[in-house]
Formats: structure tokens, C-alpha cells, sequence
């Protein structure tokens, strides 16, 4: 073989691979906005309570574009302090109804996904507990670090609506 069709290989396995690419991120974006259509749609992260799912960037996302203000609650399986913050996050969260807030939890811990990685350094979260109010925008609105008791919570929950 020449160096001429060893190119030409190579180019069509690249201009292949960049196909693919395009399609696979043109069916996910399109899964993305036809659930985003629907508020109830299925959650791709495991259900843990009422309205409380493990973090998967599919749910982020399809929140993003319907514009729901969302908590993020940030653990560590190793925190002691992050399963007592969660059992009061899932209380007050039932009790803030009409209106229940979705929470996604983040794993902070060396097995999370690059996806949480990325999402904890970008809302440059260092300790756990912590916990994120995101508005419709998903900027965050209010921060908890540590523990942070009913009160505040029902507060929070009640302000990013």
C-alpha cells in the first residue's frame, strides 16, 4: 500500500467516526428536548424518594431546558454528616407541597462519573455536605455547606419558587 491510499483510509475512518459522533449527540439532544416537553418524564437516575433521584446529566439537562429550578445535593458515602442532611432533605422536601422541588444527588466520591466531577468543580463544591439551590437558569441561588436544619431548608425550598 501507497502512503496516498493509507491517507485516504485513515481520513474515511476519520470522517466515519465524526459521523457517528454527530449522530449519536443529534439522538441524544433530541431525546433531551422531547422530554423536555413532558415535566413528569421518566428520570434516568435511580428514584431514591419522592422526587429524589441519583445525578444523571440526561435529568440535568432536560431540567435545564424546561427551566425547573432544582437542588443539588452534593455527598459522600463516607460522610456521616451527608446521611443526615439527607434524611432531612427528603423530609422537607414532602412537606414543601404543593409544590416538591426535584433533588438530584452528586456523588463526590473517587467512583463518581466524570460528569459529576465536571459538575462539582463547576459549581466549585469542596466539602460535603453541600447543598445547591439552582434557579430556572441554573445558577445557584443559595449554598448550604454542612447541615443545614429544617428551617432552612423549607426556606429554600420555598424561594426557588
Amino acid at each position: 500500500m501507497n502512503k496516498i491510499s493509507s491517507f485516504k483510509i485513515i481520513v474515511y475512518l476519520l470522517l466515519f467516526l465524526a459521523l457517528v459522533y454527530l449522530r449519536w449527540s443529534q439522538q441524544i439532544l433530541s431525546i433531551i428536548q422531547a422530554e423536555s416537553l413532558n415535566s413528569n418524564a421518566h428520570f434516568y437516575g435511580k428514584k431514591l424518594a419522592d422526587n429524589y433521584y441519583t445525578y444523571s446529566i440526561l435529568d440535568f439537562h432536560r431540567l435545564e431546558v424546561q427551566r425547573r429550578p432544582l437542588i443539588l445535593f452534593f455527598y459522600s458515602t463516607s460522610c456521616a454528616s451527608c446521611q443526615t442532611q439527607e434524611n432531612l432533605l427528603v423530609k422537607g422536601s414532602k412537606r414543601s407541597k404543593p409544590r416538591i422541588p426535584v433533588i438530584l444527588r452528586v456523588n463526590t466520591d473517587i467512583d463518581a462519573s466524570e460528569a459529576e466531577r465536571e459538575l462539582s468543580r463547576s459549581y466549585r463544591v469542596s466539602a460535603t455536605p453541600t447543598i445547591l439551590a439552582l434557579d430556572s437558569d441554573t445558577n445557584a441561588v443559595q449554598r448550604y455547606m454542612d447541615l443545614a436544619d429544617e428551617q432552612m431548608l423549607q426556606k429554600m425550598f420555598t424561594e426557588i419558587w
